[in-house]
């Protein structure tokens, strides 16, 4: 009976000490040079540089710090962290010495409940997860432009973070916010993938940083979402892959980048913007309703939804459609100025349907475009200069250019490089890209021989009147993909 009862006794002395240790925060500091995480007796001590020691691994109320009393030397400074879930409440590496290294493998995870603050001294190869749990306002984070090799999540309900440098996420991460503020407080962040799509009460603001996003901005869930674009710029670049946003949001700006001509970046949800550039070589997408102060679209574009522009501008070479039946409203400026090396090709989606533009007031002047299924309204005059209608065009003074003989010279080259096309059989490249109403010529003066002889249809659309191969030597080629 006594032995039961001291063994009671003694279960509850155990749990009392738990209970106590779990609520209770301590400070922890590091000593011993290299060692994992979850030995305890000895690199966790009560003082730094002490001898007493800690009788459990830190808790998510613990603070912990990695200083000049560490025991750091250039041989002995590998921090690991070695259990599944390793966590602290703030992290302070201030001070430490020789380079430390914070380690631990891809399957561990680390949960920080407060600040954290590393150092340039250090060296981060941390492969795992890191989670900031803080249910708190006033946590801070400085990296020292260390960068976290993991996916990395801000998931504290009630938390607050600001950053105090810039966020770095190696690799193809992804940043999560699921809950809680996230102030990035003017800093560059950098991540493979932002996701922002729960339903959990959350809060983004970027104030004025460059947000850098190899794949997606993704907040295709935005209830319970609180997000201020400040003056931020979202930048969307990753060569390698299509690019996204999504969330029907008011954003500052933002800029698609894409690397590869049969990539797509896009627009999901639409939104509002202060400026909206798509650049590059791929091709872009609108898919929702959306306004914006200023549109840059600087590569092939598909608008499948009724848009607003302050300003609209479209470059010259690319191919421009338009959702059919739908509006484009301008409110101030529509520039689409090429020249005859190098149109515009603005279409609707649908052949015999027509997309509108609308302009209250005011004139439209826009040179070397081509135009199809195209109507303007509003009240504001069209006009196109040196311009071609291919057909179901209505509110456009189209003013078309005179037919021109072209020839082609040099050999083997592209069908849109200037430098192939002259005036006169044999003559001095740097005339026009061919357009629909002019002749094309290839003969005994193209400069064909056996090993030059392709002309390749690069463009996405090439155009011409009559195409006349007469005399042509050295059994020349005609070629170009199937998406041409």
């Amino acid at each position: 009976m006594k032995k039961s009862n001291n063994l009671k006794f003694k279960l509850i002395l155990i749990l009392s000490f738990f209970i106590l240790n779990a609520s209770y925060a301590a400070n922890y500091y590091w000593v011993g040079g290299s060692g994992n995480w979850t030995d305890y007796n000895n690199h966790w001590a009560t003082t730094s540089g002490g001898n007493n020691f800690h009788l459990l691994s830190p808790t998510p109320n613990d603070d912990v710090f990695f200083d000049a009393n560490s025991g750091f030397t250039f041989s002995s400074k590998t921090i690991t962290i070695d259990p599944a879930s390793a966590s602290c409440n703030n992290m302070d590496w201030t001070g430490a010495l020789n380079a430390p290294v914070l380690a631990g493998p891809s399957s561990n995870t680390l949960k920080v409940y407060g600040s954290l603050k590393w150092i340039a001294s250090m060296s981060v190869s941390f492969s795992g997860k890191t989670y900031f749990e803080s249910t708190n306002t006033g946590n801070t984070l400085t990296t020292a432009g260390k960068s976290f090799n993991n996916d990395v999540y801000f998931n504290g309900g009630s938390g607050v973070w600001t950053l105090q440098d810039s966020l770095v996420l190696s690799g193809s991460n992804t940043l999560y916010l699921q809950f809680g503020t996230l102030i990035t407080n003017n800093q560059v962040v950098r991540c493979f993938n932002f996701d922002l799509s729960n339903s959990n009460i959350r809060g983004l603001d970027l104030g004025s940083s460059k947000l850098y996003c190899g794949y997606r901005f993704y907040a295709s869930n935005t209830s319970n979402l609180s997000f201020n674009a400040g003056t931020s710029h979202i930048i969307l670049n990753d060569p390698n892959n299509y690019l996204y946003l999504y969330g029907n949001l008011s954003y500052y700006d933002v800029t698609f980048v894409q690397g590869y001509s049969s990539y797509q970046s896009s627009v999901q949800n639409g939104g509002s913007f202060h400026k909206l550039s798509f650049l590059g070589i791929g091709t872009g997408y609108i898919n929702g309703t959306a306004s914006m102060q200023k549109a840059v679209l600087s590569t092939d574009m598909f608008v499948n939804a009724g848009c607003t522009y302050d300003t609209l501008k479209l470059a010259a070479g690319h191919t421009y459609v338009f959702q059919s039946s739908a509006i484009q409203t301008i409110n101030s400026y529509f520039d689409a100025n090429a020249s005859c090396s190098n149109l515009i090709s603005i279409q609707a989606g649908t052949s015999g349907t027509q997309a509108t533009f609308n302009k209250s007031s005011g004139s439209v002047v826009l040179s070397y475009v081509i135009l199809r299924d195209i109507k303007t309204g509003g009240g504001a005059t069209f006009t196109a200069n040196n311009s071609l209608n291919l057909g179901n065009n209505s509110g456009w003074t189209i003013n078309t250019p005179a037919a021109q003989n072209l020839y082609w010279v040099g050999g083997s080259g592209n069908w849109n490089d200037i430098n192939h096309w002259a005036n006169s059989s044999g003559g001095v490249g740097g005339s026009c890209v061919p357009s629909p109403m002019d002749n094309v010529f290839f003969d005994n003066n193209s400069g064909f021989t056996f090993s030059s002889k392709t002309v390749n249809i690069n463009a996405g659309t090439a155009f011409c009147n009559n195409m006349d191969w007469t005399g042509a030597l050295n059994a020349p080629v005609l070629a170009g993909p199937s998406s041409n």
